[in-house]
């Protein structure tokens, strides 16, 4: 015999209803003067993740979301302000994928200046 076995969330184990999901996310934002820094857990790549529905989401995709709206198809999301785990709204910008690898600062990798030009 086989038991299945049911996800259950920790709200729901203790007996207290759900927090909804926004104030969930944004128990992990410290709201500075000028960036909204994520607090939650960050990938080995700098940027912020949240997991909502089961799965892991970026956390400035969801800030973009919750706070502009949706994500245009085909367009990536772009810090203006270069801090990868800034969730921001105001920092966040719809671009294409071109747009945004044109934004990149250079940085220079064994003696060559990356980013489409070179020295």
């Amino acid at each position: 015999m086989t038991m299945k076995c049911e996800k259950v969330n920790s709200a729901k184990r203790l007996g207290r209803p759900p927090l909804p999901v926004l104030d969930r996310f944004e128990k992990f934002i410290n709201k500075t003067d000028t960036c909204w820094l994520w607090l939650g857990h960050k990938a080995g790549n700098g940027y912020g993740t949240f997991k909502m529905d089961y799965r892991k989401r970026l956390a400035h995709r969801l800030a973009y979301e919750f706070y502009v709206g949706a994500i245009p198809k085909g367009l990536v999301i772009d810090h203006l302000c270069r801090v990868r785990h800034c969730v921001n709204p105001d920092h966040l910008e719809a671009v294409t994928h071109a747009e945004n690898l044109l934004r990149r600062p250079p940085f220079i990798m064994r003696g060559r200046l990356i980013a489409g030009r070179s020295i």
